[in-house]
């Protein structure tokens, strides 16, 4: 067996970019080759390897010197960071002459740890995409499935809140709202997102996304922050691959909504039905909110307009009167209750409230009649309400349309008519 020049090992060593360093266990330095020298930024006039480290870690590798040399054994020692480099270092221990020399082995592993960071940033993404499409596939319940998914994405994004607008019409969107969110309002460049079909941002403190399926857009994410936030390529990767699979969600969303609407609309005035109304009712009556109002609108003489015009300017009398209570109050309070009756269910409401609701509807049934003046007859109301906070929703109504009756009793006796 031949033996190998030193030499030529230190040559070897250099050209596989490894250094090497013998020093004693007091850390003196008794050879370094010149790679070692570089990738610890050490100069040839430092005699210790201590030199090199800045006092609070100087302590550190004392002891670890100490250690090596007790033991007796070789090991490898943690990656750390240095001048933009990682550095990877092996210590062992051999004998010359009765003398302990440690000999330090340094490996730059800066592409090897990148490498890793990649990969982690890659298993990451595949974590949340997969968490996402999990739940997007939890229930049937989409509505849910997109809080939950709204809730993960203003988490892996920093952003503070985040609310996905449902619809491709910029004026007619429905909310689907990070849990800290409070968007009422369609924000503007929400609507531009829509129009343009384009990702837009407003200084990196608001973004919107627009979310596409089957080649259409089906919504909009929207995130907003105190702070600007521009996401790094990995995130991007992250949120394009969620948005990819919310378009679609949104999608079902849409068409659950639109069946479910369908379900609970009043063909005629596009206001809430009977049946949407019994389960406000039954919500409200398991919630007990601190106070509720109640408003029953009656449109007067419908019979007589039936009677006289035929049922289809009957018809037009109806749909104007809920024309007039939509520009009153919020649609998702009305509810037609019978043929020619509206109810008005409003939250928060104290006989203020509900008087203010009520002048509205007067303004604008003046303004509806003057609109349309070529309307055989104008429309008029027989309107009474209540509030509560201690019985039941039932009752409440019930006292509403008592009122209304006596309204309306009032109304045809003032024109010597019998009420119809």
């Amino acid at each position: 067996m031949h033996s190998v020049p030193v030499k030529t090992i230190f040559e070897l060593l250099a050209e596989l970019q490894v250094g090497l360093t013998f020093v004693t266990p007091a850390g003196d330095i008794l050879y370094s080759n010149q790679y070692a020298q570089d990738i610890m930024k050490r100069g040839s006039e430092q005699t210790s390897v201590l030199d090199c480290h800045d006092a609070s870690t100087q302590s550190i590798v004392e002891e670890r010197l100490k250690t090596i040399t007790a033991n007796d054994e070789g090991e490898w020692h943690r990656v750390f960071e240095t001048n933009g480099k990682f550095i990877e270092n092996y210590y062992t221990t051999f004998n010359v002459n009765g003398q302990t020399i440690i000999s330090i082995v340094n490996q730059d592993v800066t592409k090897r740890e990148q490498t890793l960071a990649q990969l982690k940033e890659a298993l990451y993404e595949l974590k949340i995409v997969f968490q996402a499409a999990k739940t997007l596939a939890s229930s049937l319940d989409y509505e849910q499935n997109l809080h939950k998914l709204i809730n993960l994405i203003v988490e892996i994004t920093s952003f503070n809140q985040g609310v996905i607008w449902i619809g491709n019409e910029p004026d007619s969107l429905y909310p689907i709202s990070h849990q800290k969110s409070k968007e009422e309002n369609i924000p503007p460049l929400v609507k531009r997102a829509i129009r343009q079909n384009t990702v837009l941002h407003k200084d990196y403190k608001e973004q919107a996304f627009p979310l596409i399926a089957l080649g259409k857009i089906q919504g909009v994410l929207y995130l907003k922050s105190n702070d600007p936030i521009i996401p790094n390529e990995h995130r991007k990767q992250i949120l394009s691959s969620i948005i990819n699979l919310t378009g679609t969600a949104v999608m079902n969303a849409q068409i659950l909504y639109d069946t479910q609407k369908r379900a609970y609309e009043d063909n005629l005035t596009k206001v809430n039905n009977r049946q949407m109304m019994e389960k406000v009712i039954a919500d409200l009556n398991s919630k007990q909110p601190a106070k509720i109002g109640a408003l029953m609108i009656d449109v007067n003489r419908l019979k007589e307009i039936n009677d006289t015009f035929g049922h289809e300017m009957g018809d037009q009398a109806i749909a104007g009167a809920a024309d007039i209570l939509k520009q009153s109050t919020r649609k998702d309070n009305i509810f037609r209750y019978g043929g020619d009756e509206f109810l008005i269910l409003i939250e928060n409401a104290n006989r203020q409230i509900v008087v203010e609701v009520i002048n509205r509807i007067n303004t604008e049934l003046q303004r509806w009649n003057k609109e349309h003046e070529k309307f055989p007859t104008e429309l008029s109301f027989s309107v009474g309400w209540a509030t509560t906070s201690r019985c039941k929703i039932e009752d409440m109504i019930r006292r509403a349309d008592q009122m209304m009756y006596r309204d309306k009793e009032k109304f045809y006796k003032d024109r010597k008519r019998e009420p119809r």
